[in-house]
Formats: C-alpha cells, structure tokens, sequence
C-alpha cells in the first residue's frame, strides 16, 4: 500500500515488474488507522504520510493473522521470519 500518487504508484508497478496490484492509500487514512504513520514529518513536507515500513498477514476473510512493523525505518522485519509466519498461516487454512 502506498500513500503515492496514482502516476508514481503506476510508474513503481511497471518498473518493478509486479505481478499483484499496489493498493493506494490517498490521504493516508489507512495509514492512520493502522497507526504507522510517522508523525515525525511535519505535515507541510514533502515526505508527510509516510508509514513505519511493515507487512500485514490477511487471511481469505480479511482478519489481520501476523503484523511484521519496526518504529523505525531503518530496522526491517527478517524475511525468514516473515516467510515462517505465511506458511503457518497457509498450513492452519487447509
């Protein structure tokens, strides 16, 4: 999900070759709700609505299952840790 607009989110998609959609986030109402925006950006610059990078797990039925967000933007979730988390969420469907 990005708080980018629709051209920037367009560009991003077809230059890295994507194959699932980029959800758009205008306002950054999800964002807030979700409380990852980082409100360390003043609201008149540039970079404001800009989320604390994070991943959500979603199940078929859209419950939030696993929530992989650091404070920072410098410290990142472990892959091996996310991947662990998706095949358990995968294996408890079946």
């Amino acid at each position: 999900m990005t708080y980018d607009s629709n051209e920037d989110a367009l560009l991003f998609h077809q230059q890295s070759n994507l194959n699932f959609p980029i959800l758009r986030d205008a306002d950054s109402v999800h964002i807030k709700s979700l409380g990852i925006l980082n409100e360390t950006v003043a609201k008149d610059h540039w970079a404001y609505g800009v989320p604390y990078p994070g991943i959500y797990l979603v199940d078929a039925s859209g419950i939030i299952r696993g929530k992989f967000a650091e404070q920072g933007y410098i410290k990142r979730p472990l892959v091996d840790d996310i991947l662990e988390a998706v095949n358990q969420l995968v294996t408890a469907s079946h």
